[in-house]
């Protein structure tokens, strides 16, 4: 059923997620695209970022984003 138009018919809903799987997903995909902008793509970027998302003290020799020059 439509909840304020927003259901477009003919297409699939996503199917439902835990809220903390997703929430790791999403702390883990900011992390990925943070390291390929700061040093480019690589194999190693999916692998760093999991880690960076677990471990705080891998995040402290990098570059703080609002501390970043303009």
């Amino acid at each position: 059923m439509p909840v304020h138009g927003r259901h477009i018919p003919g297409e699939r809903l996503p199917a439902a997620t835990d809220a903390q799987e997703h929430a790791r997903r999403a702390v883990e995909n900011y992390w990925i695209e943070r390291l390929t902008e700061l040093w480019g793509s690589g194999p190693w970027t999916e692998r760093l970022g999991p880690l960076l998302a677990r471990h705080r003290i891998l995040r402290w020799p990098l570059p703080r984003p609002d501390r970043r020059g303009a």
